[in-house]
């Protein structure tokens, strides 16, 4: 894998690992477990290890925050 230039963003998986989403010097965009959920049964997620996205299933969508009513 070639070297990690920035992160793009990240997002939890219904596991509870914590993925982050980082652009190559080759402009590859990579996916790699950030932090290892603590109820999380795959041994495939370990912390620094780059995963495949695509064998994942669909991560939770993002809780809305309240709109303020003025």
């Amino acid at each position: 894998m070639a070297g990690i230039l920035r992160g793009l963003g990240s997002r939890a998986l219904p596991c509870g690992c914590l993925i982050g989403f980082y652009e190559t010097y080759t402009n590859e965009t990579v996916a790699i477990v950030d932090a290892k959920g603590i109820n999380c049964a795959d041994r495939l997620h370990r912390v620094d290890s780059s995963i495949d996205l695509r064998m994942e299933p669909p991560a939770q969508p993002p809780r809305m925050m309240p709109a303020v009513i003025r």
